[in-house]
């Protein structure tokens, strides 16, 4: 342990054990979201009064679940306040909510990796936009940018970021990703949830032939390439993990082209 270590002061702020306080968490702005293991043995907000003054936070959040669909958050909050947080990442500003609203900075390298296969001029189609995760870096040289959001609180932060990041060849559409009207229409189309094979269907008929699919999943590491793929003449270019998801799963994404 280095002398420098915040870790060594905030385990003896809060009167934990060093070994035992959590190392896994995200920052935010100067939000911090912490995910406690079960039936964790130590006052919660002691150490979340700690963290915050040792890193000079707005606030500290436990994260309880992630729910549905929509991938809203349940959070708790152990200390400080509520603040609408800016995170920077690769000269893009994301406003957003961290205590309604999933941010991952570990992808990370996702969001910076669509921003060098957009082509200038392409149109794209991103099915789950969120807050602009990916939108916005394509935007960067994209002609147009049609981000799809169907949960109310994340396309708020959309338009915002639209705004703050002067993306306004982004078209927003709050709506259901499977009512998008056009058909044979993208040049690359981004499918970030993790239930994207569910809409693969939508997506071939959005894209056009010989275009390119961005496709997220959850899988077991080492598992066979989705039968959906093969059946929908999908070519894949790269299968990469982005993270882990559970001891057993793992966060995939897949660069494909499409054959009609």
């Amino acid at each position: 342990m280095r002398i420098s270590d915040p870790f060594i002061e905030v385990s003896k702020m809060a009167e934990i054990p060093y070994e035992l306080v959590p190392k896994n968490y995200e920052i935010i702005g100067k939000s911090m979201l912490i995910k406690f293991k079960k039936d964790y043995p130590f006052d919660k907000i002691r150490l979340a009064n700690a963290f915050k003054e040792v890193f000079k936070l707005h606030a500290v959040y436990e994260i309880i679940d992630i729910e549905g669909p929509l991938r809203i958050v349940n959070v708790n909050l152990l200390s400080g306040e509520r603040v609408i947080e800016q995170h920077v990442e690769n000269g893009i500003i994301y406003s957003l909510d961290p205590s309604k609203i999933m941010f991952s900075k570990g992808n990370k390298y996702e969001r910076w990796r669509v921003g060098q296969i957009v082509k200038k001029g392409q149109i794209v189609v991103d099915m789950f936009a969120g807050i602009g995760y990916y939108s916005i870096p394509a935007s960067r040289l994209a002609k147009e940018v049609h981000a799809i959001e169907i949960n109310p609180e994340s396309f708020h932060y959309l338009l915002i970021n639209r705004y703050l990041n002067n993306s306004f060849n982004i078209i927003p559409y709050q709506m259901d990703c499977r009512d998008f009207p056009y058909e044979n229409f993208a040049d690359i189309t981004l499918l970030g949830h993790f239930e994207s094979l569910n809409f693969i269907e939508k997506a071939i008929e959005i894209a056009k032939n010989n275009s390119f699919l961005l496709i997220h999943t959850v899988e077991r590491r080492g598992s066979e390439l989705p039968e959906i793929f093969r059946e929908y003449n999908l070519k894949v270019t790269s299968r990469r993990i982005v993270k882990s998801y559970s001891p057993s799963t793992f966060h995939y994404v897949y660069e494909t082209i499409i054959f009609k």
